[in-house]
């Protein structure tokens, strides 16, 4: 009797060890891809934030120099342009998206607003007291979260210095809502939301967390907070002491904002699969522990009849053949039972691999039928140098897709925002790539002068956007003319500057026209065809890597645009291969 107890308290005891080792296992490994996941959304969800501010971040440096909101705020809050400027305001608030875009003179009063027209306006408020007003107002881009103090509603705000010679002399301000960002952080199954430096929750995807506080609020913070009238401390409530026990709750800060990205994810699932662990390797422990039994007991029993049945050994033999065969076929029962969790284990992790890679591949496989169709359609018309370069376009996208299927959690970086040694020749093989369709549609004849050589300081994404601009503005100008288009593009090194010239054979353009030309939403289009931001982006993109452009007409009359960017000479090129 005590034999049995003691084996059935081992066999048990077999039975929760197992057990407990499979649902740790299962747990930790469940644990870490949960976390790899995580880290891979914040990731997503940082540049998603910082990508939705920055659409917002170059409008208000355009506002500060339109002409019209320059001399507004030299005559003052009672100057003749008000009224004109009031409804320009409006009209680019509307187009733009923001909440609200406003226009402050150098002692913070609101002398124009989008909303001019509504009963809560901005004009004659005074927002001096704004940090992102006393930052433009020392020549910086103001930054700054918080309440409207007139709406009461959560913006983040850009102001941008408004210039005269030797002076500032107010600040353009663009309010961007932030519930459009808010409505992205929505992934099944978890919480997202963004704190501040003084750990007040700012954005969330769950309503019940926005304007709470982790913990309570440092003096030094809440100062600063009444000081610039950020919130209503009254209405900030710190969360309930152990909210997210029980939970992965996974952070990263966000500089240069000062914030910091939270993700709480429930494990609920992992545990579910961990018991779901725990249990069959319970079982499998338990089967070992039985089949470990049954064979000391065959081998007693078969020790017993050796000793007893000495002259029976051919009988016995047969026995201990038969048993043996018995053990055979339980042994490989066993394995065949652990090869199918293997593969099983196999299944589950192809499942969560197919999962990582769908989003990451659609792109690229879009573009490769895109340029599948083509080649195909070269090859048809019998254009197979034209077919090959297709061609060979898929293969880079397959090489790429190689790469991602060995880095699953790899995403589409943002470009560089900083100048770097750029290939001219790369650039536009790109661009004329990319608009080849366009071209021979047009019939256009395009030539190229003095590019290959020449290595730039820009950025290859942002620089082929102009360029691009520059001859889909070209086409439409001599199509529109009636011209079959001629566009031609010479580059030379002037001093320390590459100067890029492109020329067409279009109408020119008007005298009238020259001095809008670089103003946000002013075009010489039909209404449908633009809105007017295309070359209102391309000034400030040549300006923030430091070069110039310029429009003037050729000596045939056509238009003309003159771009200067900082040269690289021979011995710095390498950086740029």
């Amino acid at each position: 009797m005590n034999r049995r107890i003691i084996l059935a308290t081992t066999l048990l005891a077999l039975c929760v060890a197992a057990g407990f080792l499979g649902w740790q296992r299962a747990y930790d490994l469940g644990v870490a891809e949960l976390r790899s996941r995580g880290a891979t959304e914040m990731q997503l969800y940082v540049e998603t934030t910082r990508g939705r501010l920055n659409q917002y971040r170059a409008l208000a440096a355009v506002y500060a120099r339109d002409p019209l909101v320059r001399a507004a705020v030299e005559t003052g809050a009672n100057g003749p342009d008000i009224a004109a400027l009031n409804l320009r305001l409006e009209y680019w608030n509307a187009m733009s998206g923001a909440a609200d875009t406003y226009v402050l003179d150098r002692d913070g009063l609101t002398i124009a607003a989008s909303n001019w027209a509504q009963p809560d306006s901005f004009v004659g408020n005074n927002f001096a007291f704004r940090p992102y007003y006393q930052m433009a107002i020392t020549g910086q881009l103001g930054r700054f979260f918080g309440l409207g103090t007139t709406s009461g509603v959560r913006g983040y705000y850009f102001a941008f210095p408004i210039h005269r010679p030797g002076e500032i002399t107010g600040a353009a301000v663009v309010k961007v809502s932030v519930s459009r960002i808010e409505r992205e952080f929505a992934p099944e199954g978890a919480t997202v939301f963004i704190t501040d430096s003084a750990g007040v929750i700012i954005l969330s995807n769950d309503p019940a967390l926005r304007l709470r506080a982790l913990a309570p609020i440092a003096p030094a913070h809440a100062e600063a907070i009444l000081r610039d009238r950020q919130f209503d401390l009254g209405q900030i409530t710190p969360l309930q002491a152990g909210l997210f026990d029980g939970q992965l709750h996974l952070s990263q800060p966000m500089a240069p904002e000062g914030w910091t990205l939270h993700v709480v994810k429930s494990l609920a699932l992992v545990r579910a699969q961990a018991w779901g662990a725990g249990l069959l390797a319970g079982a499998v422990g338990l089967i070992i522990g039985l089949v470990a039994v049954v064979i000391l007991q065959r081998r007693a029993r078969l020790l017993e009849r050796l000793e007893m049945r000495a002259n029976a050994a051919r009988l016995l033999e047969a026995q201990v053949a038969a048993r043996t065969a018995d053990l055979t076929q339980a042994n490989e029962n066993l394995h065949r039972a652990q090869a199918d969790l293997v593969q099983a284990a196999k299944l589950a992790a192809l499942g969560q691999m197919s999962a990582a890679l769908s989003h990451e591949f659609n792109q690229p496989l879009t573009a490769i039928r895109t340029y599948t169709d083509n080649a195909l359609a070269f090859l048809g018309i019998g254009k197979r140098e034209r077919a090959e370069e297709n061609l060979r376009r898929v293969l880079r996208l397959t090489q790429r897709m190689a790469e991602l299927s060995r880095h699953l959690i790899g995403f589409a970086r943002k470009p560089r925002e900083t100048a770097q040694p750029t290939r001219l020749g790369d650039i536009m093989d790109e661009t004329l790539s990319l608009m080849r369709g366009r071209i021979e549609r047009a019939k256009a004849k395009i030539s190229l002068s003095g590019i290959d050589d020449l290595v730039v300081m820009g950025g290859q994404v942002r620089l082929q956007h102009v360029m691009m601009n520059l001859i889909g503005n070209a086409l439409d100008a001599a199509l529109g003319a009636g011209r079959v288009p001629e566009i031609a593009i010479v580059a030379r090194v002037d001093g320390g500057n590459v100067i890029i010239t492109v020329d067409d054979n279009g109408p020119g353009i008007a005298p009238e026209a020259a001095e809008k030309l670089f103003d946000p939403f002013f075009s010489t289009k039909e209404v449908g065809q633009g809105l007017g931001l295309g070359l209102s982006i391309s000034f400030n993109i040549m300006r923030d890597f430091g070069g110039t452009i310029v429009a003037s007409r050729t000596a045939q009359g056509g238009a003309r645009f003159t771009l200067s960017l900082p040269h690289l000479d021979p011995s710095h090129q390498k950086a740029a291969e």
